[in-house]
């Protein structure tokens, strides 16, 4: 399915980098009102900690470049929410949905496995 909305220009175009910028606008009228801890922004990324359990998904989730956690914040898992927010601005709106198509084993997500899932915490780290 990814590539055929490759080859039909549907990835990577204004029309996606608008519906990242538009999750970017709507993920902190849920992130800001329910955070009890520190909002930042760490290298392009707006960090909002402290939200309810049931306001993100396994340990955070991104909304456009917006991540959402209770506090699960570290240098790597920073890097990896920041792999999600370059395929919102690849898929845009879209993003969403191809995701859910994916699967929610992250194991097998392609999504996941492009953003690392070492750094994600899904995976340990392998000895190097």
């Amino acid at each position: 399915m990814l590539a055929v909305l490759e080859r039909r220009e549907l990835v990577n175009s204004p029309l996606t980098e608008a519906g990242a910028k538009l999750a970017t606008v709507g993920a902190p009228m849920i992130g800001l009102p329910l955070s009890q801890g520190r909002v930042e922004r760490v290298d392009g990324l707006i960090v909002c900690r402290g939200l309810p359990k049931w306001a993100y998904a396994r340990g955070g989730t991104c909304v456009g470049s917006v991540y959402l956690t209770g506090n699960v914040v570290s240098d790597r898992v920073l890097r990896h929410e920041r792999v999600h927010v370059d395929q919102w601005k690849k898929y845009g709106l879209l993003f969403p949905i191809l995701y859910w198509l994916a699967g929610s084993d992250p194991l097998k997500n392609h999504f996941e496995i492009e953003a690392g899932l070492e750094d994600g915490g899904y995976v340990r780290r392998s000895a190097r």
